[in-house]
């Protein structure tokens, strides 16, 4: 076992499964044995532990063989550890996964079972079959819903998919009032320096130079607004790692897209107000 700080504790799920259920759900082994149908009542208790699990129980030595007992009794174990297997994590804000999987056939109490079944076919056309099949062990079973693992899923996550899709069309909004910002500035700041522009066009000044100088103005404001919303995003980065999963907020390359992006939307925004400058009538200004 492992002694943790007083007021620290954690709490990992037993899971009740036959020999069949680690190989439905492909996890991949990362140490030992999978359950076997040999693993009955006859055979010693035998248990399977999360990687996180055995990470926290064990990080010192090797868990296989090792016993998990009940921390408010000395005479009752669950068995000893014959495999390690992948996570699997219960939501997105909380991805360690501190679950052990005891053999269904060494058990008594069994409570709620749910069937897994892999198969090709869609659901549509196994939920008949399976609650056929089902009456057919037991005529009294109670048969509850019968869905995709991707529509649980998807459910499931379905609150972090409104939020991220609600952030994602302000982040859209917020980008393209400062599209417009930024395209509004720069022709007003091109229009104000309309009469130096027809003077350089004047003394020989190309007019991609002109062009040159316009954008050089939006570039300007682009990178002043990336550094400092790189810096404010940093700055508040951890408040939003409830929001991400898989990915750091802090990663390098998401500031670097992000500064891309404003400088990418600059130069769109810049674009006609420097073809403007390009063209200016240098004898009509100065006439």
């Amino acid at each position: 076992g492992a002694e943790y700080p007083p007021g620290e504790f954690y709490t990992a799920s037993p899971r009740m499964i036959d020999a069949g259920y680690l190989q439905a759900l492909q996890l991949p082994l990362r140490a030992g044995r999978l359950l076997q149908p040999g693993d009955d009542a006859q055979a010693p208790p035998a248990l399977v532990v999360s990687e996180s699990l055995a990470h926290l129980l064990w990080a010192d030595r090797d868990p296989l063989g090792e016993p998990l007992t009940l921390p408010w009794t000395e005479d009752r174990s669950y068995g000893r550890v014959v495999g390690v297997v992948a996570d699997v994590p219960r939501a997105l804000d909380n991805p360690m996964s501190l679950d052990f999987y005891l053999s269904i056939d060494q058990q008594s109490d069994w409570g709620a079972l749910e069937l897994v079944v892999r198969s090709e076919r869609p659901v549509s056309a196994l939920a008949a079959e399976i609650r056929t099949s089902l009456r057919l062990f037991d005529p009294d079973l109670a048969v509850g819903e019968v869905a995709a693992l991707d529509s649980l899923i998807s459910h499931a996550v379905a609150p972090h998919r409104l939020t991220t899709t609600l952030l994602s069309g302000f982040s859209a909004a917020a980008l393209l009032v400062a599209a417009l910002g930024i395209y509004s500035v720069v022709a007003f700041a091109a229009e104000q320096r309309q009469h130096d522009l027809a003077i350089r066009r004047a003394v020989g000044a190309p007019r991609g130079h002109l062009a040159g100088l316009v954008l050089r103005d939006g570039l300007g404001l682009a990178l002043v607004g990336a550094v400092l919303g790189c810096l404010l995003a940093g700055l508040g980065g951890g408040a939003l790692r409830g929001l991400w999963y898989g990915v750091d907020p802090l990663q390098p390359w998401l500031y670097v897209g992000s500064a891309v992006l404003i400088v990418a939307v600059t130069l769109a925004a810049s674009g006609r107000p420097a073809l403007r400058a390009a063209r200016v009538d240098a004898s009509r200004l100065l006439r």
